[in-house]
């Protein structure tokens, strides 16, 4: 077996006399099972400027898995190039064929520079699907949402719903995978940590919930029709629960509880628990950090 050394990037810089660099946080690759291609996310990490200088913006370099060469940049969304910082999370969608992923943008009016958020689609073919941009917004209570913190995906259903941060509380949304437009579904309160929800091959939406400041709930969203919620788990005093992830083969949403270090799951009639050690007590795979950089999927 021969090892093959490549340089994807390395080559479209020599061919385009450009200097891109990969995240300096941490490369985000974005693999496309239908497509045979992963997307290598370009940008330093420091967010981009209303002049859009190459080396402080995101975009998508498309590379050719079989061979490691690269394919294409990605497009540009309309009148946004050089403009858009994706440190949010990113899904490929191989049920739509449809690359998606949040963050924020920054631009020019009237000589002023300003921003907001954005969640932009790609085809499989590199060309942009759809865009939306938004500084913030309210449901009409006082508490303003903005930026997009999870997307919720399911490999055999596609990217279906979303959770957008807010001052206080985060809405659970739809999305139309056509257009891009955002319903919202649920309002809910988040705990400490937001870990991302997983969806279940019902379509139903797992997630953890403070549902009163201090205790902390398993819930389980059925969002078509009209939008239902079933407590699963209230964690006791002193637990916590928390990092999930959703095992598709056997169709069952895992959680686990913090303080006993145990692993949970709904057998369909109980909560059934098993020991889940150190493994899940680390920030690794399952990690917790407010700013998800991956889909919810195993």
């Amino acid at each position: 077996m021969t090892l093959a050394i490549v340089d994807p990037l390395g080559d479209y810089n020599t061919d385009n006399s450009t200097s891109w660099v990969a995240n300096d946080a941490g490369a985000k690759c974005t693999y496309l099972p239908g497509a045979g291609e992963f997307w290598l996310l370009l940008e330093t990490g420091t967010g981009p400027t209303a002049s859009g200088s190459n080396s402080t913006n995101s975009h998508f370099l498309r590379i050719d898995e079989t061979t490691g060469a690269y394919i294409a940049m990605a497009d540009d969304p309309a009148g946004q190039a050089g403009k858009l910082f994706l440190w949010g999370p990113i899904v490929a969608d191989d049920v739509n064929s449809l690359v998606i992923a949040a963050g924020s943008y920054v631009t020019t009016s009237g000589g002023t520079t300003i921003g907001g958020q954005c969640l932009i689609a790609w085809n499989y073919d590199g060309t942009v699907a759809w865009e939306t941009f938004w500084v913030t917004e309210s449901d009409g209570s006082p508490f303003l949402f903005s930026y997009v913190l999870h997307l919720i995906y399911n490999p055999t259903l596609g990217a279906l719903y979303l959770v957008q941060k807010g001052a206080l509380n985060n809405r659970l949304q739809s999305l139309n995978l056509s257009t891009g437009a955002r319903t919202s579904k649920a309002t809910f309160r988040g705990i400490s940590g937001d870990y991302r929800p997983v969806m279940d091959n019902a379509g139903d939406v797992w997630m953890n919930v403070d549902p009163v400041g201090g205790l902390t709930q398993e819930r389980r969203y059925t969002l078509t029709g009209t939008p239902t919620n079933t407590v699963i788990e209230t964690a006791g005093t002193g637990q916590v629960v928390q990092r999930q992830v959703y095992d598709e083969i056997n169709d069952v949403a895992h959680w686990y509880l913090s303080s006993s270090a145990t692993l949970r799951y709904w057998d369909g009639s109980a909560v059934q628990s098993q020991s889940a050690g150190s493994v899940w007590s680390s920030s690794g795979g399952t990690g917790s950090t407010n700013y998800e950089q991956f889909a919810s999927r195993t």
